[in-house]
């Protein structure tokens, strides 16, 4: 006679036909759990036996090759000056050197001083801010009756039109930068009405005339932009006076 499937389930008791399931089950999830172990281990001593016996060769594993600071062989002397900067006779030198950047449209300048009695030393350098700015021009003065002075000017990228000037020599055994005069005081003698404000300077740096410097910058009202001042130009003119520039004139055009 032949039973129905019913009957063979009810074989069992059903706490019985549980348990049997439960076995089944946690023997099924053992074996995949070693199984899943053993390959683990196969797949991490590969790849360890593979990076024993291979170079990296993706740029992001590879290291890094040290950056090489105005390497010689990217460099080339833009300018170079002999300058009495000691007041005793002796021409010390100054050169711009020039360097390719990391994007061609962005040199690195420097701009380095050595002499008889002086170790070479760099006095500006825009290796860490190449796109924001640039040396512009350097430029050997006399502003004083013994000796001359090194007057050299920076230009930030962008349309502000920003020009940084500096004027150093050589006294006593150090470097000197000659001081320029307070910008508050000198902003209060150009008398800017309410609301004015001055920046956009309109020449390329400083004009030197003898022991003179003039420069000159926009006026604008309140909220204009830097293509519409309308407030007309301000001129300043300083006069050097050993080691330190003031203020002779100041008009407005």
């Amino acid at each position: 006679m032949t039973r129905s499937c019913e009957a063979d389930s009810n074989a069992f008791p059903k706490s019985e036909r549980l348990r049997a399931l439960d076995l089944l089950l946690v023997n099924t999830l053992l074996g995949f759990c070693v199984a899943t172990a053993a390959c683990a281990q196969r797949g991490r001593a590969a790849v360890s036996n593979a990076n024993a016996h291979e170079e990296p060769t993706s740029p992001a594993s590879a290291p890094a090759a040290a950056r090489t600071a105005f390497d010689a062989a990217k460099c080339h002397d833009v300018r170079t000056l002999h300058l009495d900067l000691e007041a005793r006779g002796v021409r010390d030198r100054v050169v711009w050197q020039e360097c390719a950047g990391a994007r061609p449209e962005y040199p690195e300048h420097r701009l380095q001083l050595d002499g008889p009695s002086i170790a070479a030393r760099v006095l500006y350098s825009n290796e860490e801010q190449a796109e924001i700015e640039r040396l512009a021009k350097i430029e050997g003065e006399r502003f004083t009756s013994a000796g001359e002075q090194l007057l050299y000017v920076v230009q930030s990228y962008g349309s502000g039109n920003i020009w940084i000037w500096k004027v150093v020599d050589w006294r006593n055994g150090a470097l000197r930068e000659w001081t320029e005069p307070d910008d508050g005081a000198t902003l209060k003698r150009l008398r800017l009405r309410a609301g004015e404000d001055i920046h956009h300077q309109v020449d390329l740096g400083p004009t030197v005339r003898g022991r003179s410097l003039t420069f000159g910058y926009l006026i604008y009202e309140r909220n204009e932009c830097e293509a519409c001042a309308s407030g007309g130009l301000a001129r300043f003119e300083l006069r050097a006076n050993d080691g330190r520039f003031v203020v002779t004139r100041v008009w407005r055009e």
